[in-house]
């Protein structure tokens, strides 16, 4: 702590302790801004779960022989995992 008052030697005992307050100010904004991205990038992975869910309805119960395609699913369901379950943020 006291190496990082030496390094700012020209600022008085006040300026240095303003700066350190906005320092701290701004990281806990940048905190909460990554915690808004986590909770959005949840949401989104249950979104494209559901949405992985509509579409093996929707392919289970065609009656035509075209819509019985499920390749969808190949996408969504584990981009939904990833979505769901990763530890970093994803999105950007």
């Amino acid at each position: 702590m006291y190496y990082e008052y030496e390094k700012y030697d020209d600022m008085g005992r006040e300026e240095w302790l303003e700066y350190r307050r906005e320092k701290k100010q701004e990281k806990r904004e940048a905190d909460v801004e990554h915690q808004k991205k986590m909770i959005i990038q949840r949401l989104m992975g249950i979104g494209m779960l559901l949405l992985s869910v509509v579409i093996f309805i929707v392919a289970s119960h065609a009656q035509v022989r075209g819509d019985l395609d499920g390749t969808p699913l190949m996408i969504t369901v584990p981009m939904g995992l990833v979505l769901l379950f990763s530890k970093e943020c994803c999105i950007v």
